[in-house]
Parts: C-alpha cells; sequence; structure tokens
C-alpha cells in the first residue's frame, strides 16, 4: 500500500498536477479497502485450505482405525484357530514315549497282540472306518501326544510328519508335558536306556523314586527344557471347542479317548482337570498309576483317593447313562506295553499337499 501511495504521487507531481487533501484521502480509503478485501480474499483461501487439509486427515484418520480394527479382527480369528478343526474323534497320549500307542492307533496291523486295539475299535470304530474323511472333508480320528523327553524328538518329528503325508491327522508336542499349570520344567530320565527310559517325567528325585537329578550316561545328548502345558486348559480350550465335522455314515458319537502314563504327574494333572472342567471333555480314561513311585506319603494317599475318585465317576457315568445323563465317562484298566522296543518301517504315502 505504501508503495501506490508514492507511485501516484509521483505520477501526479510528473503531470504537472497537484494532488489535493480530498483527493488523498479518497486514495487512502480506496487503497486501504482494496488491501483489507484482499487479505480477507487470501485468509479465506487460508481457511477453505485449512478444512480440506482437516478433512483429508480425519479421512485418513478414520481409515486407519478401519484398518486396525479390520487386523485385530484378523489376528483374533487366527488367534483362535482350533488346530482340531474338523476332527470328529480325538485321542489323546499324554507321556507317549517314542509314539508306539499311535502307531497303532493308525496301523493295527502292525501290532496284533495289542489289547488296546478293543478300546480303539469299540470307540473309534474300525480301522477302515476311523481313516475316512468326513463329508465335509474332516478327519474321523485325529491323535495328539505330549512327550517331554528330548531324546524321543527326532522320532516323534517323524512319525507325525509321516503320518501327515497320508492325510493322517497327528500332531505331538515334543518337549513337552502335560502338567497342572503352563511354564517351563525340567526332565528327569530313569537312565532305562534299553526301555526307551519309560520312567521318566517332570518330576523330581525328592517326589518320584527313580527320577535321576544328573543324568549319569554321557554318551547321549544331554535334556533340553520341557515345556509345560496345562492339560486342562488345552482340553477345554482346544478339544472342547473344536468344529466337529458331519462324518459320512458313524453310530458312534464323537469320542475323546485318552491315555495317561506320566510317572506320578497323573497326582497333579487330573485334580486340575476335575476342578477346572476339563475332565468333562474326556469320554474314555486309560490312566497308569504309579503310587509306587511316590517318596512321599500325602502324595501315596492321594494316588488313592485319586483312584477311587476317578472310578466312582466312570461307575456314577455307568449307573446314570440310560436316565439322560449328561456327561459320558468310562475308565478303562488297560496298560497296554506291548511292542514298545519295535521299530516298524512307516508307511509309505504320496504327500496329500
Amino acid at each position: 500500500m505504501f508503495n501506490s501511495i508514492i507511485y501516484t504521487v509521483y505520477s501526479s507531481f510528473l503531470a504537472g498536477q497537484v494532488l489535493q487533501p480530498k483527493d488523498m484521502a479518497q486514495f487512502l480509503i480506496k487503497s486501504s479497502s482494496r488491501s483489507f478485501s484482499k487479505k480477507i480474499q487470501e485468509k479465506g483461501r487460508f481457511i477453505f485450505r485449512l478444512f480440506i487439509a482437516t478433512c483429508l486427515c480425519f479421512v485418513i484418520f478414520v481409515g486407519m482405525l478401519v484398518n486396525i480394527e479390520t487386523l485385530k479382527d484378523d489376528f483374533k480369528k487366527e488367534k483362535v484357530k482350533n488346530l482340531l478343526d474338523g476332527c470328529y474323534h480325538v485321542y489323546i497320549d499324554v507321556g507317549t514315549n517314542v509314539g508306539i500307542q499311535i502307531r497303532k492307533l493308525f496301523e493295527p496291523e502292525k501290532y496284533p497282540e495289542a489289547n488296546v486295539h478293543q478300546v480303539f475299535d469299540m470307540t473309534f470304530g474300525n480301522i477302515t472306518e476311523r481313516l475316512q474323511q468326513t463329508i465335509d472333508g474332516g478327519s474321523m480320528i485325529c491323535a495328539i501326544g505330549f512327550e517331554p523327553n528330548s531324546h524321543h524328538t527326532k522320532q516323534l518329528s517323524k512319525i507325525e510328519s509321516t503320518y501327515q503325508q497320508c492325510g493322517w491327522r497327528v500332531i505331538i508336542f515334543t518337549e513337552a508335558a502335560a502338567s497342572d499349570k503352563n511354564g517351563i520344567g525340567k526332565f528327569y530320565t530313569d537312565e532305562s536306556y534299553a526301555n526307551m527310559e519309560w520312567g521318566g517325567g517332570v518330576l523330581p528325585p525328592n517326589i518320584n523314586n527313580i527320577a535321576q537329578e544328573k543324568q549319569k550316561n554321557n554318551t547321549v545328548p544331554k535334556f533340553k527344557e520341557v515345556t509345560l502345558i496345562r492339560l486342562s486348559e488345552f482340553l477345554s480350550d482346544v478339544v472342547g471347542t473344536r468344529k466337529i465335522p458331519t462324518p459320512t455314515n458313524s453310530s458312534i458319537s464323537p469320542q475323546v479317548v485318552m491315555k495317561m502314563d506320566i510317572e506320578g504327574s497323573e497326582v497333579d494333572v487330573i485334580p486340575d482337570m476335575l476342578f477346572t472342567g476339563g475332565f468333562q471333555y474326556v469320554n474314555t480314561l486309560m490312566v497308569e498309576w504309579h503310587e509306587r513311585l511316590e517318596r512321599l506319603e500325602e502324595r501315596k494317599k492321594a494316588q488313592n483317593q485319586l483312584q477311587s475318585i476317578v472310578k466312582t465317576l466312570s461307575e456314577y457315568s455307568d449307573t446314570m447313562k440310560g436316565s439322560g445323563a449328561k456327561f459320558n465317562f468310562k475308565e478303562m484298566d488297560i496298560d497296554d506295553e506291548t511292542y514298545y522296543t519295535s521299530d516298524f518301517d512307516f508307511p509309505s504315502c504320496i504327500p496329500t499337499y
């Protein structure tokens, strides 16, 4: 504006005109008006641009929130994806050692004298029936194994991968022990290598009378840390919530059979299953009790009490089965140790993937 005033006065001077005060005042008013109007326009454009930018930021922010929520939903869906979805029957081998019981389930012809076949055939159907696919592409039988001994990891991994190639649903948690809590533990051997260390477990020597504090045999690999998996939680969160497929032709309702051989830890694990609800998802239980391994008198007593409780629950279920009983549970006194050192060839299957 100041430059405009100088220019106007100078132009009038060159033209020989005298700029009157009245003219000067009018000029100043007009100039001020133009300047003020220009500023208003500039401020208006600035406010408009700011408004547009704010709207764009808001749209971007809302889009980000939507994407975040979508990612959260996807994560939740992935997190709750059940590894046993599509499994009609489930066999749980708690303390699977080298996996012989799982092999008996899928390859019974190799173990003709095994007395566990009567359980498998009665609860899951014969081998032809249990190896069928369901109508919706699921499996009639799936097997889960738990084994803390790291010396058996290679063999168990081989069973799992070979059976999966055959289209058989088998998942074995190696270097992992069923427990009454989640966490990290230690494996204690019994040094009975000729018997596949079948007495090894996660109870220390001050509790279990065959557990070795230190590994005496230095010719075998050192044991690795053990992952403790709360079995009751696994039953409630995985087994009990699985999506059960539609069978092709089965008169047998979905069954969960558990074999438990965990060298004394049953006195900790089974009560946790009873008190926290996981036990309700087990239809048949085959358990080897280990009172003989207990050092502490209270644990010996607890072994006997627990055996009585489980037996009574089995008897109760049998008594009430004709009266619309809600729970179907049976304890079977079968401890099948046959073929425990066998090493039969694995089946040859064309990969299904």
